[in-house]
């Protein structure tokens, strides 16, 4: 059985009610006729032009029964009463406008002999074609209970069933549909933006306090209207935000990507260009919605402007979802049918709207036939709605709701069909109302200034929100100039809802002026304001009461000793309540006697307090509370936010002075065995280094590519070695294409420091060492050994090697004993925040919190919901242990040379030692040989000998290739991915072709990139168009040449990084090559990146250019045939592999 209709659900519903049935008493034809309402049995009613009930009820003959209502209709004198009183009562009228009929109107009425519900069936002139004479009949008793609901839904109904329209009714407050700004404008007309700065958002709001004023019974849904949409379609949303991932993936390019949204209400394309994500030229707004949410949203060096203000009104919208700052707006598509967009709701968030509007593109919505754009303050409001829609639908996929619910999490239209939908769009309009009056231009404004002693006068006015610094506007004279005519509807409303919803907010509508006492002032500021806040009215107070300050908890962190050492801090550290009151502080025990018998508004020296018995009583349970801190790193953490659990910290000088030194590295000057000379940047990173290794923390030097972090770090070490500081070994762990580099770097910067390297098959654990070098690899698989030492310092290079906090890699480097810890990096990390995470939790373990804590209150902040304030707090916190400097910038580049020059040395991999060592068996026969012979015997051997450096895939002629089957391939991948990551381009040099083929198949197997070939056999046309390719389009960073190709001719400035694959051992050639990036007009200094092979003839050539400058520059023949013309004993010497 279906559930029984109640009818007359609103005081005036129940009212008509009421009346019928008191007029009802002889015939008892009520309750058969409320049968028939229940069985839904009135098929059809309207009002018609003669202000006639005209209805369809099906009896029990097969054609329904007409059925015919009339009240009797007011006299002129009688309208204009009502319109009078309605006109100088904007209280009474206004509540009317919102669907609600105040009983203070029917009593005042009734007063003037006005009545709106018949008292007898005289009053009612009725008609039904059924055969039954009775009057009212069934039929027309259904009528009258059907009445009852459409007079809920509009108490409109009433006045015009007695002849008087709504819109005569109160002249003042019609809609003026007809009246709206143009939101299109012609295309390229060149809107005035000013540039704005991004503002730090706060997003909280009193929305709930909104959602709880509405009610759960409406007269639109049979059930809890609001607890479905605002609990269950709400929460589901903001679930679904909250548990969003974040993928830390390579970067999306956007550089050369361009989009524009072609309008359509419902349905957008987008049209774009260089799309990153597929080929696709055009997509839906939902392609676009989904390709962007599966990416992070921190702005990086590979966004444009089309990809920053699409991840910023993203992110910004993502924060109105989690704060509940969006609301359903039903859309009219014609008299029956509906859709529901969501509608941002952005009162307090003007600022950040201001600043997307400052970001936009141009042109950024335009209609098919693109001659218009949408002007760019309505277009920010359109991008947002079709976001909100999208992520609704997402979350919501799998509810199921009844025909109207589904309208509210998906695109369907609603089609009313029945009678009884007919109202649905005007009831749900109203509904939600009173969301739509925080955004509104013109607002009701409250003055209140001394009038006379003790006490106060309340003036009403409004105000204009595009100009808050205008005067304002008496509000009767606001709703009498014809100007302000589209407005006024707004204001009504205004005055409505919170008539509706406040007795004192009412009392103080009803009048312009009301003068009130003090205590009726503090009552006002606790009861009443928060009603008036909800609904976008402003207050203005007399001097005295400018400020209204709220208390807050705060700690003062002190000490009572002079800290020569962070070590021991957090035992030197001291905290003590206070209770803040604006800039002033009192202690707690004053903060009691103040608020022992205080509520409200109260008075304490020269201001005024608000104290609010909710928020004193959090007060008071957060004092009661413990400050626990953990360890050093967790201390040092609240200092540097000077927040500590959501706690304001301020500090004694002592403790700023703590702060202030430990941002200020120690003038400690460079070793003085070292064999160089640190540059001025360097200086700075050694000192770096060694005040935050002193003063106990690990700390992330984070210099670009190519600046020198290692010689940085190898200063530190021999300082610490000089002054015998270094007790114990230092570790350093690198990738195994780093471990050459090392090697030379302390063999030719540091030879005072003893060091072994701990790699290979006879490897061996020595501590009488100063350093130890090993890798990755070697420590995942040697743990245990490693863990028996207490290092002095343990460095990671490449830190990213342990950005996985779950690997067995990084949990075992993270196990090691340190005194001290370093990690080195290349990349930019401040984008890659839960590697960031894992690099830090090794250098101070729990500085960062736990990785699930960080990933969900600092992380997802950040990468998906762009909160400025916690990436502001980030920052502060590591910033004093995270060093970055970049090429680019002024104070670096001008220390720079142009060219900088690096040998990278790597190691051969098994497999290569095995060919190395069988190619040598030819060594004898070439002894054995002289003349012509020989030597063409020894550029033979040389050939062999490089091409299994390379990859024994180059010698063996193989199709098959794997980076690690080769120190170069290996190591090659890991400068490129640091230059892609660095969004930089690089030219890779190797005289074979073959090699060429090899290394394209695994930089695009391996980095997922292409890359451009250059080499011979090119026609001139390719070889043009692959110049301009990598010159000007970013989707090819890497062009690999054939030396012999690319040798003369080209220009490729675009290229930061030129890499030496194979070398010709001729200085001439080589330099020719690297002018092909390196020109005059080149704004970038160039990385000259030369892969050497340790051990072999690769090493002891370079050795032996690098001592004979002489005949280095003696070099001019494009060849190596000069090597042919060493000893026999030299050739041997040369050739021998040393392991």
């Amino acid at each position: 059985m279906g559930k029984r209709i109640i009818f007359g659900k609103t005081w005036w519903g129940k009212k008509w009610v009421e009346a019928i049935k008191k007029i009802d008493m002889n015939t008892n034809r009520l309750p058969r006729g409320k049968t028939y309402a229940n069985k839904k049995l009135v098929l059809e009613i309207k009002i018609n032009k003669e202000f006639d009930i005209i209805a369809k009820v099906q009896g029990t003959r097969p054609k329904p029964y007409n059925e015919k209502i009339s009240l009797k209709n007011f006299l002129t004198k009688e309208k204009n009463k009502i319109k009078e009183l309605l006109n100088s009562r904007p209280d009474l009228s206004s509540q009317l406008i919102i669907g609600v009929m105040p009983e203070e109107l029917l009593s005042i009425l009734e007063n003037e002999h006005i009545y709106l519900f018949p008292k007898s069936w005289k009053e009612i002139d009725s008609h039904c074609s059924c055969p039954d004479w009775a009057n009212p009949c069934k039929h027309l008793a259904a009528v009258y209970y059907i009445i009852a609901n459409e007079i809920d839904k509009d108490p409109f109904l009433i006045f015009e069933m007695h002849g008087l329209k709504k819109d005569e009714l109160i002249s003042f407050a019609k809609t003026n549909s007809n009246i709206q700004d143009k939101i299109f404008i012609p295309i390229n007309t060149n809107e005035k933006i000013k540039e704005f700065k991004e503002p730090i958002v706060d997003f909280s709001s009193q929305i709930d306090n909104i959602i709880k004023m509405l009610p759960n019974e409406t007269l639109f849904f049979n059930g809890n209207f609001n607890e479905l949409l605002f609990n269950t379609v709400y929460e589901t949303t903001i679930n679904y935000i909250k548990n969003l991932k974040i993928k830390e993936n390579k970067s999306t390019y956007f550089k050369d990507t361009s989009f524009k949204v072609i309008y359509s209400e419902l349905n957008p394309i987008i049209k774009i260009k260089n799309n990153p994500f597929n080929k696709k030229s055009k997509l839906s707004f939902q392609d676009l919605y989904n390709n962007f949410e599966s990416i992070p949203l921190t702005i990086n060096n590979f966004d444009n402007e089309y990809s920053v203000f699409f991840k910023k009104i993203l992110s910004f919208t993502y924060n109105l979802v989690l704060n509940k700052l969006f609301i359903p707006k039903p859309v009219s598509i014609s008299n029956n049918e509906f859709y529901i967009k969501y509608n941002p709701l952005t009162y307090g968030l003007k600022e950040y709207i201001k600043y997307l509007i400052s970001i936009l593109p141009n042109n950024f919505i335009v209609t098919e036939n693109e001659s218009l754009t949408m002007k760019k303050d309505s277009s920010i409001e359109y991008i947002i709605s079709l976001i909100l829609k999208e992520i609704i639908k997402k979350a919501c996929k799998d509810l199921t709701f009844d025909k109207l619910l589904n309208t509210f999490i998906t695109d369907d239209i609603y089609n009313a069909e029945k009678f009884e939908e007919k109202q649905t769009f005007n009831a749900l309009k109203n509904y939600f109302e009173p969301f739509y009056l925080k955004n509104i231009r013109y607002s009701l404004l409250i003055k209140i200034y001394p009038f006379i002693k003790d006490h106060y006068v309340m003036e009403l006015y409004v105000q204009d929100k595009k100009d808050p610094l205008k005067e304002g506007i008496p509000l009767n004279k606001f709703l009498s100039l014809k100007k302000y005519e589209k407005f006024k509807i707004d204001i009504v409303k205004q005055i409505g809802f919170i008539s509706s919803k406040s007795y004192d907010g009412a009392k103080i509508l009803k009048n312009e002026s009301v003068q009130i006492t003090p205590k009726e002032l503090s009552d006002f500021f606790t009861n009443t304001l928060p009603v008036l806040e909800l609904f976008n009215v402003d207050i203005i107070l007399p001097k005295e009461m400018k400020k209204i300050l709220t208390p807050s908890a705060i700690l003062q962190v002190k000490t009572d000793k002079n800290i020569k050492s962070y070590i021991n801090l957090n035992e030197l550290i001291k905290f003590e309540w206070k209770i803040a009151l604006g800039d002033t502080t009192i202690s707690y025990d004053e903060f009691l006697k103040l608020t022992k018998k205080s509520k409200g508004i109260i008075k304490f020296k020269d201001m005024y307090i608000k104290i609010e018995p909710e928020k004193l009583l959090k007060i008071l349970k957060k004092i009661d509370e413990d400050i626990n801190i953990n360890s050093q790193y967790e201390l040092m953490s609240a200092l540097l936010t000077e927040e500590l659990n959501g706690i304001k910290l301020f500090f004694d000088d002592e403790v700023k002075k703590i702060l202030e030194n430990l941002k200020k590295p120690k003038n400690i000057r460079q070793p003085s065995s070292l064999n160089a000379t640190l540059r001025t940047y360097q200086k700075k990173g050694y000192r770096w280094l060694y005040t935050n290794s002193e003063n106990g923390f690990g700390c992330c030097l984070a210099d670009d590519m190519g600046l020198g972090k290692t010689i940085q770090t190898i200063s530190l070490l021999l300082k610490q070695k000089e002054l015998k500081k270094l007790k114990s070994p230092a570790l350093i762990i690198c990738p195994t294409s780093l471990i050459g580099n090392w090697e030379n770097e302390l063999t030719k910067f540091a030879p005072l420091l003893k060091y072994h390297i701990y790699y290979g098959g006879a490897r061996e654990l020595k501590e009488n060492v100063d350093v130890l070098i090993t890798s990755y690899g070697l420590i995942r698989r040697d743990v245990e050994n490693f863990k028996k030492i207490n290092w002095s310092y343990i460095v990671i290079d490449e830190a990213q090697n342990i950005k996985n906090p779950n690997t067995k890699q990084t949990k075992s480097v993270k196990s090691l004993n340190g005194n001290k810890k370093i990690a080195l990096t290349g990349t930019p990390i401040e984008n890659k925040l839960l590697e960031l995470w894992s690099i830090f939790d090794f250098l101070m373990p729990g500085y960062l919190g736990k990785n699930e804590t960080f990933k969900n209150n600092v992380a997802k902040p950040i990468e998906k919901f762009n909160d400025i304030s916690k990436m502001e707090n980030l920052k502060k916190i590591i910033t004093p242990f995270i060093l970055r400097r970049l090429k680019t910038d002024k104070s670096i580049i001008k220390d720079l040379p142009e060219k900088i020059i690096f040998d990278q040395y790597v190691y051969l991999k098994p497999q290569q030692i095995a060919l190395y060592k069988e190619t040598l068996n030819l060594v004898d026969e070439i002894l054995k040989s002289s003349g012509i012979e020989k030597k063409g015997m020894i550029l033979k051997l040389i050939t062999s000998l490089k091409q299994i450096c390379n990859h024994p895939s180059q010698y063996l002629k193989s199709s098959e290739a794997e980076s690690n089957d080769s120190g170069k391939t290996e190591k090659l991948i890991s400068i490129l991915n640091n230059i892609l990551e660095s969004n930089e381009k690089v030219l890779i040099f190797t005289q074979y072709k073959e090699m060429g083929i090899i290394l394209e198949k695994l930089i695009k197997k391996e980095l997922k990139t292409n890359s451009l070939f250059f080499y011979g056999s090119l026609s001139r046309k390719q070889r043009d168009q692959m110049v301009e390719d990598f010159q000007t389009k970013h989707q090819f960073p890497i062009m690999i040449i054939s030396l012999k190709a690319g040798g003369t001719g080209l220009n490729l400035t675009n290229a930061s990084h030129v890499i030496h694959y194979d070398l010709w051992w001729n200085p001439a050639v080589e330099n020719q090559a690297t002018d092909r990036a390196y020109r005059i007009g080149q704004k970038k200094n160039v990385i000259v990146h030369r892969m050497i092979t340790k051990n072999t003839f690769e090493e002891k050539i370079n050795e032996i250019l690098k001592s004979k400058n002489e005949l280095s520059k003696n070099i001019l023949n494009f060849s190596e045939k000069w090597i042919t013309e060493f000893s026999d004993k030299e050739l041997k010497e040369i050739f021998k592999l040393k392991l």
